[in-house]
């Protein structure tokens, strides 16, 4: 009867808790930040040379980087004023400078965005796949720049947080995704050269749209003219197979350790009321059926929360996707609920086994 009703029960808890646990599941896409080159005109300013800077070193621990673009100006003429609109969420007021000395800017709500200032529908991200590039759309200000340029050379810099796309790849980890915005100055030209430099944590994957040397993770290009659309890379974490191996072995090696202390504990049990106490033997199996599935839910359980603990030790958390806690929940909670009935059942056999070889003797 107790065992009756402890399998309603749980049948029970395991229809209440899977929908809630299913409709919990987060979209395995990270919305990101729409950057790339200043909306503006530059007249008859002439950008002798660009360097865009991306570091993303910041990965390991946070999900930005730092976006600094620099641009190398040469005015040939009277002063000339410059009216420019940089397109990001994670600019700040005081993000501009012209020859090192901030620049003032103002806020411009609503702005009206030229149709080519559109992120790529779709790109590639490491391991070769396609996916959509998803980016936020709450965009309510952009910032403007009116600096006076005088004649000669001059720099002109902003610097600001971007906040990456992402995909869980096979629903897993990020892969982690930047697209530069490149279509609306395409026309542009340098006389010494478009630099582009993308730094990333040690070790991690990488894949770009335009080729680049890579030397320890710090990725380098040079180009005459815009070469490209848009820039995009994408990276995500490595982890070598053994941590990831060790993990799920882990959870494997408790789980059917659960199942033999099942067994071991249904001999006992079995052997303590029957033999012992000399109770009928449903009694005996029932106990033994109960303590064996609650032995091995201790045990399996216990492997679940020691695979977390590696999982946190190695950092892998930091990069999972919001998803695979939720889903990781579920699958341990129907293998756990799987392994309740084949506990109870190995306990049972196990404790008439005991009970018949007792009595040959």
């Amino acid at each position: 009867m107790r065992f009756c009703l402890t399998v309603a029960f749980l049948l029970t808890l395991i229809l209440i808790i899977i929908p809630n646990v299913v409709n919990a599941v987060p979209s395995p896409y990270l919305s990101g930040d729409l950057i790339g080159e200043p909306i503006g005109n530059f007249r008859h300013l002439a950008i002798i040379h660009e360097k865009l800077d991306f570091d993303f070193r910041s990965l390991n621990n946070s999900k930005y980087g730092i976006v600094k673009a620099t641009y190398q100006i040469r005015n040939d003429r009277e002063q000339t004023p410059l009216e420019l609109l940089f397109v990001s969420r994670q600019i700040k007021e005081n993000s501009f400078t012209l020859d090192g000395k901030t620049v003032p800017a103002e806020i411009v709500k609503e702005p009206k965005l030229p149709d080519t200032w559109k992120p790529p529908q779709r790109i590639s991200g490491v391991g070769g796949y396609s996916t959509s590039y998803d980016v936020s759309n709450h965009l309510r200000s952009v910032w403007k720049i009116k600096p006076i340029i005088a004649p000669g050379e001059h720099l002109l810099q902003v610097e600001y947080l971007a906040v990456p796309s992402g995909y869980a790849y096979q629903y897993h980890y990020y892969n982690y995704h930047i697209a530069y915005l490149l279509t609306h100055v395409k026309n542009r030209d340098f006389s010494k050269g478009l630099e582009i430099e993308v730094k990333l944590p040690k070790k991690w994957q990488v894949t770009t749209s335009l080729p680049m040397n890579n030397v320890d993770n710090v990725l380098k290009a040079s180009f005459n003219k815009i070469p490209a659309d848009y820039f995009v890379f994408s990276t995500s974490p490595y982890f070598p197979e053994y941590i990831t191996a060790s993990i799920t072995l882990t959870q494997i090696i408790f789980y059917v350790v659960g199942l033999i202390v099942s067994g071991f504990v249904g001999k006992v049990i079995v052997e303590t009321i029957n033999k012992r106490f000399k109770k009928p033997l449903f009694i005996s199996v029932i106990f033994a059926s109960i303590l064996g599935s609650i032995a091995f839910a201790v045990v399996a359980i216990t492997g679940f929360f020691i695979a977390y603990a590696l999982s946190n030790t190695f950092s892998l958390q930091q990069h999972l996707w919001d998803g695979y806690s939720n889903n990781a929940v579920l699958l341990a909670f129907i293998f756990i609920f799987f392994g309740l009935f084949i506990s109870g059942l190995i306990a049972i056999v196990s404790g008439i086994l005991f009970t018949s070889k007792s009595k040959n003797r």
